[in-house]
């Protein structure tokens, strides 16, 4: 039969329960896989919110559980090593986070309706004091709640609390932008977020799975480089896709340029900007290569 119990972690969410030892004897159960079933955020991190890296959360993991007898003899021999293991992992967890009590805990009640996850089924909801969802989640609504997050509501646009979601292969959050591996494939505005709806304004983005259809190939973005330069020289200013032809210079792969900005730093030999040994500071308008990640990004590449 399953059973739940009780572990503290940091915010390292991708190994709740799957690290957890298995196939290991404890007080004479033996557990032979770990599955989530629940998680909340026990105390914040450095930073004020629950999805900090050092934050703390309480997860609930299900336990499938055989009784010892019904192990080989062959196999009972190894799990006074898992008891270790998991003795190991308890103490090391318990002196990072330094909690009172810190021991696995079997609740005889099953978690509260809602927040069970079974195999296969989409994490829940959270709700949590501040701005920001943990990693992996996103905001679907944002409100002000002094009662329980303190502070006050100063405006109908403030809020200190935000409900999360998992992120899905398509899904629709407050704010703009999408995370990483989603593309924004719509915007609107919904009166679940904080900002007001006045038919103009968005702050809904919605998130769709998948690369931008260009990524992998090369694309050109816009460069601006600052340098110093007798006037002497001044024919050759930004000259790359005129006077001189494309080329890679210092890392960068150059396709063209033009002048954005110049002016005089010193005076030359005979007091004027127009000597041959005046210096000039001038700016170049540069269109460079870069090549498009999964998220549409036109990154700068890097030539030798």
């Amino acid at each position: 039969m399953p059973d739940i119990h009780s572990w503290y972690f940091i915010a390292n969410r991708e190994d709740w329960c799957t690290s957890l030892p298995t196939d290991v004897c404890v007080d004479g159960s033996y557990y032979s896989s770990h599955l989530l079933s629940n998680f909340f955020c026990h105390a914040v991190g450095s930073n004020g919110s629950c999805g900090d890296p050092d934050a703390v959360w309480e997860v609930n993991c299900r336990a499938r559980l055989n009784t010892p007898q019904t192990r080989p003899p062959s196999e009972r021999n190894s799990t006074m090593q898992g008891m270790m293991r998991l003795s190991a992992l308890t103490t090391a967890l318990c002196g990072v986070l330094v909690l009172g009590g810190c021991n696995i805990q079997t609740d005889e009640a099953p978690p509260a309706p809602g927040t069970e996850l079974e195999s296969g089924e989409a994490a829940q909801e959270l709700t949590l004091c501040g701005t920001t969802c943990p990693a992996g989640h996103h905001v679907t609504s944002q409100t002000c709640n002094p009662a329980a997050c303190g502070g006050s509501c100063s405006s109908a646009y403030s809020y200190n609390q935000v409900t999360c979601a998992p992120n899905t292969e398509t899904f629709s959050h407050c704010g703009s932008g999408c995370p990483s591996g989603w593309l924004v494939t719509d915007v609107g505005c919904s009166s679940a977020c904080a900002d007001f709806c006045n038919g103009i304004y968005l702050n809904q983005t919605t998130c769709t799975q998948g690369c931008d259809p260009r990524a992998g190939t090369y694309g050109r973005k816009t460069l601006y480089t600052s340098a110093e330069s007798e006037y002497v020289y001044r024919s050759g200013w930004c000259g790359i896709g005129t006077v001189y032809p494309a080329m890679c210079h210092e890392g960068t792969y150059y396709y063209s340029q033009s002048l954005e900005t110049r002016g005089c730093l010193r005076a030359g030999s005979n007091g004027t900007c127009q000597d041959p040994d005046a210096v000039w500071r001038v700016t170049c308008r540069s269109s460079v290569q870069c090549v498009y990640d999964c998220d549409g990004t036109c990154v700068q590449t890097h030539c030798s």
